[in-house]
């Protein structure tokens, strides 16, 4: 992180229209006399060119024997989080993924991008491990695309839901960054699927950093 206070004039030859980077700007205004001074907070590396990827070889044998601060700073944030997260809610989960599995019910879990990911996993654990009957609509790609080619991506969550024959005994877990927005349509196919799952009286339960968005469970 670089740190730096500049007059206006100073930017004067870059156009404003266009992004440009201050590693060209800083040695020019060095050289002109212009740049009186600035402080680096963290450093950092352009990885990609030769010389940034010789640059992170070095930094990485440098810190090899310790911690650096970024890996420290990385791992207190992961703790204060886990910290912040309310163990009842986790055990609330649980129960319901318990009540669901006694009564035959069946686990959709859903997600986009990283989630995704996270949702294929999932279903693994949850079936081997745990016993429950678990189905994520991302690991079917065919089926997938072909909603998408066909219906579109803001039903095809919900759509598959209605060809699984979602029940008031299933539940539904989403993993998700946002959590969705319909009106700034953002997770459009989650929200539309909540909804259909709320409809029916299926549970909803999720791994989301903000709410913003979708249907109360």
């Amino acid at each position: 992180m670089v740190w730096g206070i500049l007059s206006d004039d100073a930017l004067s030859e870059w156009n404003a229209n266009l992004s440009f980077d201050l590693a060209d700007v800083y040695p020019k205004l060095a050289a002109a006399g212009q740049l009186a001074g600035y402080e680096v907070a963290r450093r950092f590396y352009e990885i990609g060119t030769r010389e940034g990827l010789a640059q992170t070889d070095t930094y990485l044998k440098e810190t090899a024997m310790g911690v650096s601060d970024y890996t420290n700073s990385y791992y207190e944030e992961v703790a204060a989080v886990a910290k912040g997260i309310d163990q009842l809610e986790v055990d609330r989960m649980i129960d319901i993924l318990v009540e669901a599995r006694a009564r035959g019910g069946r686990l959709f879990i859903l997600g986009v991008g990283g989630g995704a990911g996270h949702a294929g996993h999932a279903v693994n654990d949850f079936r081997k491990i745990c016993g429950i009957e678990a189905y994520a609509p991302t690991d079917n790609v065919s089926e997938l695309t072909a909603r998408v080619n066909d219906d579109g991506w803001g039903t095809v969550y919900s759509n598959w839901l209605r060809g699984s024959r979602i029940r008031p005994d299933d539940v539904v877990l989403v993993f998700s960054v946002g959590g969705g927005n319909a009106e700034k349509n953002i997770s459009a196919n989650i929200v539309e699927a909540l909804k259909l799952v709320k409809s029916v009286g299926a549970r909803v339960i999720g791994i989301v950093v903000a709410m913003a968005g979708i249907p109360d469970k």
